[in-house]
């Protein structure tokens, strides 16, 4: 196996392009990790926001570490990170306090979005969708896009697939301001349930939990027949009476 063929099998994985990060800069992520951590363990034991802004909070730690581990191409150094990628993941991570603090006036004008609720939703849509190019590849991007311009650009189309059209306005209160479109059912769920059973499955795994229950599943049923698929099953109850 050649350099470049383990360099490559190092850069890219399911999840993309990854830095790797050492020293001071490695010790910056790593915090950031465990205060994304704990803002979800303090959201599932006490609920203390509301669930849009628990949901944007969710979203705004995800891109902050999305600029943060994944450079914007495979050619970029991979040692240290770019002053943009630091910019983007403070603005994206910044905007997601907008929730927040503009709680109340967002819900009293509610379908009536201001000049900067418009410049702060567009601009979130915008780093998501980079963020989701980095971490994904380009695939899910463009469909998107695909659909986001269908609803901008629809009411041109021949009739038989054409639409009333929709404001701009419209597309972005629907993406942004409300819970139909970012903010949706998908991010309440990972912001109040995948994200404990995945944080719960890392401390499995690095307290040697998992396996344990493999092991354990292997010594009773690892030789008779069928053996591998039985040892999922226990393995995997064992995970479940957790």
């Amino acid at each position: 196996m050649t350099r470049t063929t383990k360099a490559a099998e190092v850069a890219f994985d399911e999840t993309g392009v990854k830095r790797e990060l050492a020293g001071n800069t490695w010790k910056v992520v790593a915090g950031v990790a465990l205060a994304f951590s704990t803002y979800q363990l303090v959201i599932a034991a006490f609920s203390p926001l509301s669930s849009l802004v628990t949901r944007s909070l969710h979203v705004g730690f995800l891109l902050l570490l999305a600029y943060l581990v994944h450079p914007i191409s495979a050619k970029a150094d991979r040692h240290r990170i770019a002053w943009f990628d630091t910019l983007f993941a403070i603005l994206a991570f910044a905007l997601a306090f907008y929730h927040w603090v503009f709680e109340a006036e967002l819900i009293q004008r509610s379908g009536d979005p201001t000049a900067t609720d418009l410049v702060v939703g567009t601009a979130t849509i915008l780093l998501l969708f980079e963020a989701a190019r980095r971490v994904l590849g380009p695939a899910l991007p463009i469909i998107c896009g695909a659909f986001l311009a269908y609803g901008m650009f629809g009411q041109y189309l021949p009739a038989s697939i054409a639409h009333r059209g929709y404001g701009f306005d419209q597309i972005v209160g629907a993406l942004y301001l409300g819970t139909e479109g970012i903010y949706g059912i998908p991010t309440l769920v990972s912001a109040t349930y995948i994200f404990l059973f995945i944080l719960f499955g890392s401390f499995l795994e690095h307290a040697g939990m998992i396996n344990l229950f493999n092991s354990i599943a292997l010594g009773f049923v690892g030789h008779a027949r069928g053996g591998p698929a039985k040892v999922a099953v226990i393995s995997s109850g064992m995970m479940g009476t957790c």
